[in-house]
């Protein structure tokens, strides 16, 4: 009998420091297209254009980019994204309005996140590491990501408040040298064509389209179930997100400064539970468990801030088991949904799991904004609260999740 293949080891820190910056870079920039925007001759469709363009391109680009990372590698995927961040940087840094159009196209080649994990899933694969385990390890990898996203925005505000295209110039350089760092560290096996064990039945990566194998991962045992679970949770937290602003300043009476650090102690909660409570939650629970129960954490924060009177001190009470749960629920899908097919089908898989998220949040916003508007506040904490409830109880005797049972016993 050979012996049992070892545990998935850790994110190389080399690639943990590319998504910081990768993530710090994107969001200095956020915040000040508007500011870009009005410099440029620019109107408030535009900028409303401009993101919708952003988010457009994203998730149609997200779809192919899985079949090259599943192609020629998650690496060659993260440095393409890298560069492509690098040139949309200097594009809208030194051009006019229609430069930033331009530049906003470019995010069709910009998929650094789902580069970043088929780099961390394709080497896992290459080692022989079996799939339990690799939730905690993502979890890390969410965490490089969210701590980009929480100091992004304060370098923007830092660099940006006299000459916006500065912090874009900047964020040019940073990508580039993200980029330089990945090719001289990424690990062998994330350079390599995947391949599918002997037995396993599956699209040849050099052969099939991105059509193909995206049939074969939605077409995977369990994966109706697993997408259901990321677009709905992906859904009301954009909800939310896309309404936190106004709902600080008008029901909380909280201003700008305010929610700079509610944001920052929202950041540091996600990172804590992607980067060390989503393993001690697997642990105890098992990966299916513990992705209902990271989910009904979020339920329940809804529910009770739909309840509660509108207190600041009970608001930032229930921040704590949404972002937890949260934070678990995104590293815990995405070792799920990877583990539902071979190594030739990870980064489609990614990319599918990506476009759905990207959907969702995309529009979360908006609906954030019509719900808000039609319901109040409460009404708006329990619509968020009712779709993750349903689903939940519509698993509850585990018919959805006949799959996923089936695929860990595979793996076993």
């Amino acid at each position: 009998r050979p012996p049992p293949a070892a545990a998935a080891g850790p994110v190389p820190g080399s690639l943990l420091v590319v998504a910081g910056v990768l993530a710090a870079a994107q969001l200095a920039q956020a915040p000040l297209l508007p500011r870009a925007v009005g410099a440029r001759g620019g109107a408030a469709g535009d900028l409303g254009a401009l993101q919708a363009l952003g988010g457009m391109a994203q998730v149609v680009g997200g779809l192919g980019a899985g079949a090259l990372a599943d192609r020629f590698g998650g690496a060659a995927v993260l440095v393409a994204s890298l560069v492509a961040g690098a040139v949309a940087a200097l594009i809208s840094a030194a051009g006019p309005l229609w430069a930033l159009y331009a530049a906003r196209g470019l995010a069709v080649f910009q998929q650094g996140m789902l580069g970043a994990r088929a780099v961390a899933v394709q080497g896992w694969d290459a080692a022989g590491a079996p799939e339990e385990g690799r939730a905690p390890r993502l979890g890390m990898l969410g965490a490089a990501f969210g701590a980009g996203f929480v100091v992004g925005p304060a370098l923007g505000a830092a660099f940006g408040r006299e000459d916006p295209d500065r912090v874009a110039r900047g964020a040019a350089v940073a990508y580039l040298a993200a980029a330089l760092l990945v090719l001289l560290t990424a690990p062998g096996g994330a350079r390599k064509r995947a391949r599918p064990p002997a037995g396993r039945a599956g699209p040849s990566p050099a052969s099939s389209s991105a059509r193909d194998r995206f049939l074969c991962v939605v077409g995977s045992p369990g994966a109706p179930l697993l997408l259901a679970q990321k677009a709905v949770g992906d859904l009301c937290m954009a909800i939310f997100v896309g309404t936190f602003s106004v709902l600080l300043e008008t029901r909380y009476g909280r201003g700008p400064r305010q929610a700079g650090y509610v944001l920052s102690y929202v950041g540091v909660l996600a990172a804590a539970a992607q980067g060390g409570g989503v393993k001690q939650l697997e642990r105890r629970l098992g990966r299916e468990r513990a992705a209902r129960t990271a989910l009904a954490a979020m339920a329940f924060a809804f529910a009770a801030l739909a309840a509660l009177p509108a207190s600041f001190g009970a608001f930032l009470a229930c921040l704590a088991p949404l972002s937890l749960g949260s934070g678990a629920v995104s590293a815990l899908n995405t070792a799920r949904f990877a583990a539902l097919v071979g190594p030739s089908e990870k980064g489609s898989a990614l990319a599918v799991e990506s476009a759905i998220s990207g959907v969702a949040r995309a529009a979360g916003s908006g609906v954030g904004v019509l719900l808000r508007g039609s319901v109040g506040d409460a009404g708006l904490f329990a619509a968020c609260a009712a779709p993750i409830a349903t689903l939940l109880l519509a698993t509850r005797a585990g018919g959805g999740s006949r799959g996923l049972a089936r695929e860990a016993r595979r793996q076993e």
